[in-house]
């Protein structure tokens, strides 16, 4: 598992920083993911086969998404403070 990232709040002359960006592995990039989804109360059941993709999300409200796709694109941008 990657270390967590150190946050500086208590520095006003230093402004909250990720770590230099660094190609991660897979696995790697799918535990961070999995930590975040985590954290926001999201769970996600995503899986790749030969026919496509199926997708099962629920949401911290009791929302829920299911569906079997033969693409499955997620883009987002992210958030900064």
């Amino acid at each position: 598992m990657t270390p967590p990232v150190e946050w500086h709040d208590n520095e006003p002359e230093s402004p909250d920083f990720l770590p230099p960006k660094r190609e991660m592995s897979l696995v790697e990039a799918l535990e961070r993911l999995e930590g975040v989804l985590k954290a926001a109360g999201i769970r996600a059941d995503i899986y790749n086969h030969n026919e496509g993709v199926d997708i099962d999300l629920t949401f911290p409200d009791g929302a829920t998404f299911k569906r079997s796709s033969s693409i499955f694109i997620l883009d987002v941008d992210g958030y900064s403070r």
